[in-house]
């Protein structure tokens, strides 16, 4: 894309002639056009390029002994076999996170640590991050209901199934054991229900 006449005098400012942006929108216009015929020979070059690497690698082929394609055709082979066990070890790690109830994006970044050509390895790796996450959780879970028991209010003394729940419920107990539940619970009245 070219510089508009506008943008030349942007740049150059008050100082800007016609003369001197004609001359350098012409310079600017020959740039590129430089430009674009250089990229077309350049394409046309790999082009060339590229069908000669074709013929050159046939002609090799041509020459290769038979045991010599058989050793490529093998080698071959094995780089698909690492492939497609890498990938299958991707597939089995996956279905580990997934069924451990993690979504992708939590377990996408965790993939290429874990997956390598051993399907066995892989899952090793993957169920070790699932179980230290799940005793994490397991840990954290523990420690927040611990938290919460202590800081629930001790339920009131007095007679099997009788709850107070409500501002009402309280009112209605005696005073002595309002003074009592007061005490236990300074901030009762705020837990209960109007």
């Amino acid at each position: 894309m070219g510089m508009s006449r506008a943008q030349v005098k942007e740049i150059l400012g008050e100082n800007a002639t016609e003369d001197i942006v004609d001359r350098l929108l012409g310079l600017h216009t020959n740039d590129i056009g430089s430009f674009k015929s250089k990229i077309s020979e350049l394409n046309a070059q790999l082009e060339v390029f590229a069908e000669q690497e074709s013929e050159l690698q046939a002609l090799k082929n041509e020459k290769m002994s038979d045991q010599e394609r058989l050793d490529a055709t093998i080698r071959e082979a094995e780089a698909a076999k690492r492939d497609y066990l890498s990938k299958m070890a991707r597939v089995e790690a996956r279905e580990i996170f997934v069924s451990a109830g993690l979504s992708e994006d939590e377990y996408t970044p965790l993939l290429d640590s874990v997956v390598t050509e051993d399907s066995e390895l892989t899952k090793a790796k993957s169920q070790a991050i699932v179980d230290v996450m799940s005793s994490r959780l397991a840990a954290t879970e523990k420690s927040l209901r611990e938290q919460l028991l202590k800081n629930t209010p001790a339920p009131p003394d007095g007679e099997q199934g009788s709850e107070v729940r409500t501002i009402t419920d309280f009112l209605n107990l005696p005073y002595e054991q309002q003074l009592e539940m007061k005490e236990k619970n300074p901030e009762i009245l705020d837990t209960l229900e109007q």
